[in-house]
């Protein structure tokens, strides 16, 4: 399977219009006030969670995409080889990384340029920050796209992850737009996490935003370790590149819900909910925290939000389905179980539940069919070895 694809060129034209207005004088001396610093920064106590310390132990923005000298050479020696002249420079990036990551394990997680090469392995915002330092060496230009129709799922100990799926585009060095021509949007080819998927390509995201995601990925994968005060500074290290973006202020606050700051959380959810309303990470977060604390009325408004929205999510068709289950209601929970595949049919949760629900009905044929898929999916060891006990304790029940 080919890591990566080519996205065919297409143009269209902008008219760009200006104006300009005479600039009143201004005295030769202006002291201008600093910036207000961001809310959703002031909300968060450093002391909480050790910042001073653990903060000169995190990976710094330039570590993220830096590279080994053996690792340099490496690519600058097939960049500069004769018999890959024939390629425009953003070609022979893209070949020089569909050639070195052909067995490339997407199944993986964030990790640094440097380190997604040790390991051969990453999820797709690995593969953007790889790419992007070949981009660097090379001087290409590279802009990132949030795929908005594709957001990928994961369980990562007790949390729900939702991801936004990255993509990175490599411009043409050599495009000339033609004479006459306002704006042409310039080729580029696409490096894509998902090479088989029809991806429909969305806005782009800034450097600031994309470097913002990846301390988010590194704060969820503390979170799920319990390394709560590694996790609230990666999340901080987030909102200072991105302090307005609801994800980063959710996951800090998920991160005060679980050390006990509820009022610190409830603030952190308040004020994401003023910069979008319709967050459903944030209004299910909120509401839990509303529910722990018996504040069932106010619970309960939440829930009628968020019931007016498309939740992507697979995860609560899973916990109906679990709750079905759990009252030996197997129909029911199957029905559940077949919504959440639909929502993501790459995780094994959705077949795994279908295989107990099919098996509680005595279908044991069906319920092994179920277990194969789950173990075609699954990309854990101890899930894996969990998978064939089952498909073992059902071996001599065949229907």
């Amino acid at each position: 399977m080919r890591l990566i694809r080519y996205l065919p060129l297409w143009f269209f034209l902008l008219l760009v219009g200006c104006s300009t207005s005479e600039a009143p004088l201004l005295p030769t001396e202006v002291t201008k006030a600093p910036p207000p610093q961001p809310l959703a920064l002031t909300l968060v106590d450093g002391n909480d969670f050790d910042f001073a310390v653990i903060g000169d132990t995190l990976e710094t923005p330039e570590q993220i995409f830096s590279l080994s000298d053996d690792a340099k050479a490496h690519f600058f020696s097939y960049l500069n080889d004769p018999a890959n002249s024939r390629y425009p420079l953003h070609k022979r990036v893209f070949r020089y990384l569909d050639k070195s990551l052909s067995r490339f394990n997407y199944y993986a997680d964030t990790y640094t340029a440097q380190q997604t090469l040790d390991n051969n392995s990453g999820n797709c915002m690995s593969l953007a920050v790889l790419t992007t330092a070949y981009a660097r060496l090379a001087g290409l230009e590279y802009k990132y796209s949030r795929v908005d129709s594709a957001p990928v799922f994961a369980k990562a100990g007790k949390f729900e992850v939702a991801s936004s799926h990255v993509v990175t585009k490599l411009f043409d060095p050599t495009f000339k737009p033609k004479p006459g021509t306002l704006f042409t949007r310039k080729p580029y080819l696409l490096v894509d996490y998902f090479p088989t998927r029809n991806t429909w390509v969305g806005g782009a995201v800034k450097n600031e935003a994309f470097i913002a995601m990846f301390y988010r990925n590194l704060a969820a994968r503390s979170m799920a370790a319990e390394d709560y005060k590694r996790a609230a500074s990666y999340a901080f290290r987030a909102l200072e590149f991105a302090p307005f973006a609801p994800e980063s202020i959710n996951v800090m606050a998920v991160i005060y819900r679980q050390l006990g700051f509820a009022a610190k959380a409830e603030a952190l959810y308040r004020y994401g909910l003023t910069l979008n309303s319709d967050s459903i990470n944030l209004l299910y977060n909120y509401q839990l925290l509303l529910a722990k604390q018996s504040r069932f009325e106010q619970a309960q408004a939440l829930q009628r939000r968020l019931e007016r929205l498309d939740d992507p999510s697979p995860f609560p068709y899973l916990r109906l389905a679990d709750e079905a289950l759990a009252n030996q209601e197997p129909i029911k929970a199957l029905r559940f179980y077949r919504k959440s595949i639909e929502k993501a049919h790459y995780l094994p949760h959705g077949y795994l539940g279908a295989a107990k629900a099919y098996y509680l009905m005595g279908k044991t044929t069906a319920a092994r069919t179920q277990l194969l898929k789950a173990l075609e999916r699954t990309h854990d060891s101890a899930e894996e070895q969990l998978f064939k006990a089952k498909l073992a304790s059902l071996g001599g029940k065949r229907r």
